[in-house]
């Protein structure tokens, strides 16, 4: 059981921060089918929310990415949770930049700190786990 738990901790990782972006493309792509249900154009959206909207998809789910790449393999790992903490984050970043940079360049600072809450948040769970035992 050992190994099979550190035999997930990167594919945890990854999935996480690929089913994130999955999630975001899904989101886009369901704004594009509104946009174009109200039949205002057919290549382009040229609604008043639609940059609002992409915004923010960007940026929730680039904060999703954060997250789950830093707390999922974090309660995996059978030991050396703040560790596989950092890790999980450091796979996640530069994904994460690159959605940041390209759509929701000013709610790069939120997801960062949604980043570092996760961060802090391992630490409290590998604290109060470490106590109980």
């Amino acid at each position: 059981m050992w190994l099979v738990r550190w035999l997930l901790v990167v594919p945890l990782a990854l999935g996480s921060v690929y089913s994130a972006v999955l999630l975001g493309l899904l989101l886009l792509r369901m704004s594009d089918a509104l946009c174009h249900a109200l039949g205002l154009s057919e290549s382009l959206c040229m609604v008043t929310w639609y940059p609002v909207a992409e915004t923010i998809v960007a940026s929730v789910c680039g904060a999703f990415a954060l997250l789950f790449a830093t707390i999922l393999p974090a309660l995996v790992a059978p030991s050396n949770k703040r560790a596989v903490a950092i890790g999980g984050a450091l796979v996640s970043l530069p994904i994460v930049i690159l959605i940041l940079v390209v759509l929701a360049f000013p709610l790069f600072f939120p997801v960062l700190c949604s980043a570092l809450a996760a961060l802090l948040a391992v630490r409290w769970v590998s604290q109060r786990l470490a106590g109980a035992t």
